[in-house]
């Protein structure tokens, strides 16, 4: 008979929340579908959209947003971010990037990764990865490490 472990997670559980804002039906289904085995996806099909879900209180882990949203544009989901401080990694996918990086210059506090579409997903993927790495890095030395000992003592006991 298997023992429960309250401890362990599940494989769901494990995977980090990606919220994915983007007009185009064809390109929120191709980044679920290449996407949903790592990630948790979230879908939102404007910039609206996207903030409505983030005052719910949901918080992602990463961000994906279309730069060409109407009314709402993916920096103005990023700004609104950035006044919550909503600390999701933001990526902006557009056709063009050096409005993107116009719009991003009026804004210095707001950092983006850009990919040019047609997005690639191998990078695409690569660089989620690496983002999820550090940010799981981050938050563990977020605790503190007054909770690290007493966690690690207390399994001793």
């Amino acid at each position: 008979m298997a023992i429960n472990n309250p401890l362990q997670k599940s494989e769901e559980s494990i995977k980090l929340e990606l919220l994915i804002a983007d007009d185009d039906s064809t390109n929120r289904k191709l980044y679920k579908i290449f996407l949903g085995k790592e990630y948790n996806i979230t879908l939102a099909k404007s910039g609206q959209e996207c903030i409505a879900l983030l005052e719910t209180g949901f918080r992602p882990d990463h961000l994906l947003l279309d730069y060409r949203m109407f009314p709402l544009t993916g920096v103005d989901v990023l700004r609104y971010c950035h006044e919550q401080h909503i600390d999701a990694t933001p990526i902006i996918c557009s056709g063009t990037i050096d409005e993107v990086k116009t719009d991003l210059a009026a804004t210095p506090y707001i950092e983006a990764k850009l990919f040019e579409k047609p997005v690639n997903p191998t990078e695409l993927k690569e660089y989620l990865a690496n983002a999820s790495e550090e940010k799981e890095f981050k938050d563990f030395s977020d605790i503190g490490i007054e909770e690290v000992t007493e966690v690690t003592q207390s399994s001793y006991l």
